[in-house]
């Protein structure tokens, strides 16, 4: 019996190991966009291992951006800054949120233009599965 629900639950942790189907709290802030941000915005999280989620952004174009935020929420309402950095042009961004809880995370990234605007990215979703053996 033991050697059918091993590789059944190894399955499903496999396959639930990363999901986006869970939907995002929508914001009540601007979004970042072509037309108020000046640039085409790129941000993307996704589990890296059992207890990291990878984030990635880049601002092509002609970037007014002047700083970055990353935020993390574990319901979805209630945002909290983790990460800041300056704005770039162009170039691929990373950093790694490692130790996260299991369960539903959501992330989100605050940009702050030079005019003092701040807009809100669009929230990614990842799920963290813990793991029992």
């Amino acid at each position: 019996m033991k050697k059918i629900i091993m590789p059944l639950l190894l399955a499903f942790t496999i396959s639930t190991a990363w999901s986006h189907d869970v939907e995002p709290v929508p914001s009540q802030s601007p979004v970042i966009s072509t037309q108020n941000a000046g640039t085409s915005p790129f941000f993307q999280a996704h589990r890296q291992g059992r207890h990291a989620v990878g984030l990635m952004w880049r601002f092509s174009g002609n970037s007014n951006v002047m700083s970055v935020q990353i935020q993390r929420s574990y319901d979805g309402e209630f945002f909290n800054p983790i990460f800041s950095c300056p704005g770039s042009n162009g170039v691929l961004c990373n950093w790694k949120d490692e130790n996260v809880f299991p369960g539903v995370i959501y992330y989100r990234m605050d940009v702050t233009l030079l005019d003092g605007t701040v807009l809100h990215s669009s929230v990614e979703v990842v799920k963290i599965v813990q793991k029992f053996f």
